[in-house]
């Protein structure tokens, strides 16, 4: 006799023990709760998933979405609340989606550890030395944040990856992915996901370009796409920026200015990244190039005299000018 499994018969047993009353009301629960999450209204989106739970606990759809709705009100209570419907989601799902929301919450509870460690390091340096003990719990409780926020990560690209495998061109998963990379110092996978995702959205801006030069579309849908084609910029900006610090962490100064330049050509107004770029072509040598690029960090800034930055691309300029004068 052929057995069936178990978790398939406890979700059997659960769906044929409701009545159609409540089938029908769990389906009016999911639509509503999918409609508030899809217009960002969180509130009305969890309330509705928690009343259809407490009619049947393990519907997959449910709990999906209210892991997801905990996830995306991003303060720490909430990232950790998310893990049980998201888990509960993933068991009884096993899809994409609910990899792929097993793997963020992975990342951005990986993200709050690391946060912590970062937050108990800068207290720990006004303990006084003096306080061995203290110094050494403080030690101890930074290193068990970083190990464990480490091991989430790694979790988080497992999932990620097997989201990605099923929809190579989630662009949302790819870039989580990077960011992953990027936290566990894998610079080289970083730069070639980042890639993989720029050629994503490159397609993706082209295919939007086209069809608003092109297609008849109505009011409503010529404003979604051209709201979807700025989220497009968006994370093409974010992803190259991001390409951009772990080349200049690794003093690649050219291929640092490359993706630098094609930040600025996508959002010509972002001041910190004219500062990165000029201090590139300052180590290449391009002084001039340089000095350009801090006339206009300078223009849009709002730091004050003091700041490094602000110091440092005066210092670019006086360099430059002195030079200019002397030749």
């Amino acid at each position: 006799m052929r057995l069936i499994p178990s978790l398939l018969l406890l979700t059997c047993l659960s769906s044929c023990s409701l009545s159609q009353g409540e089938v029908d009301l769990i389906d009016d629960f999911r639509l509503r709760a999918a409609q508030y999450y899809e217009v960002n209204d969180l509130g009305r989106a969890q309330q509705q998933a928690v009343r259809g739970l407490q009619i049947d606990p393990e519907d997959g759809e449910l709990n999906h979405i209210l892991g997801r709705t905990l996830l995306k009100r991003g303060d720490p209570d909430a990232v950790q609340l998310a893990r049980g419907p998201l888990e509960l989601a993933h068991e009884q799902l096993d899809s994409a989606r609910s990899s792929y929301s097993m793997g963020e919450y992975h990342l951005r509870h990986g993200q709050l550890l690391r946060g912590a460690a970062a937050v108990l390091r800068r207290k720990s340096a006004d303990i006084d030395p003096v306080n061995r003990r203290l110094v050494a719990d403080h030690q101890a409780e930074i290193e068990d944040y970083e190990k464990r926020g480490e091991e989430h990560i790694v979790t988080s690209l497992t999932f990620l990856e097997r989201a990605v495998d099923e929809r190579p061109e989630w662009i949302e998963a790819l870039q989580h992915i990077a960011s992953a990379q990027t936290h566990l110092h894998r610079d080289e996978e970083a730069l070639l996901s980042i890639g993989r995702l720029v050629e994503v959205l490159g397609r993706s801006r082209d295919y939007k370009n086209t069809q608003l030069a092109t297609s008849e579309t109505s009011v409503a849908q010529e404003r979604s796409l051209r709201q979807s084609l700025l989220r497009d910029i968006a994370w093409e900006v974010e992803s190259r920026g991001l390409a951009a610090t772990i080349l200049m962490n690794r003093e690649d100064w050219k291929e640092a200015d490359a993706q630098l330049t094609e930040v600025l050509r996508l959002a010509p107004n972002l001041e910190s990244e004219y500062f990165n770029r000029g201090l590139a072509r300052y180590h290449m040598g391009r002084l001039a190039e340089a000095a350009g690029d801090m006339r206009a960090f300078l223009g849009r800034t709002s730091l004050d005299q003091e700041s490094e930055q602000v110091k440092r691309a005066l210092d670019v300029l006086s360099e430059f000018d002195q030079g200019r004068g002397g030749s």
